[in-house]
């Protein structure tokens, strides 16, 4: 008995797994749909940019969206402005590498969330 039992959690767990992974990269391909449709237009005002993030917010269940300058300036879908110059996951993102944050405390309520970053790229062309 105590043998099925441990293969039944063995199993739930394996599931469990499995529907984490599908959730993350669901969300990570959402941001890099997102991502790409931002345009050179698009960077001339980064806070109406970031507001416009409103219908996937909804959509997708986010807290919120923001779009972020080299520098680390992060322009919010809730109208604020936020250093995230230093947060590892702005970090990891700047370098090309998408990723999840860990628990960290939210800039506006500092709240425990996790943060999905994206990099995105404008190419101009020549």
């Amino acid at each position: 008995m105590k043998a099925y039992f441990l293969k039944q959690t063995q199993e739930i767990s394996i599931q469990v797994g499995k529907n984490v992974e599908d959730t993350l990269n669901e969300k990570f391909k959402i941001l890099r749909i997102t991502a790409k449709y931002i345009d050179e237009k698009d960077l001339s005002n980064l806070k109406e940019t970031a507001e416009s993030f409103s219908e996937t917010i909804e959509k997708e269940g986010f807290r919120k969206m923001a779009i972020s300058t080299l520098d680390g300036k992060s322009y919010a879908s809730n109208g604020e402005i936020y250093d995230v110059s230093e947060r590892e996951y702005f970090k990891k993102a700047k370098q090309g590498k998408e990723n999840v944050s860990n628990v960290v405390n939210s800039l506006d309520d500092y709240s425990q969330v996790n943060i999905f970053a994206v990099q995105y790229i404008i190419y101009k062309e020549q």
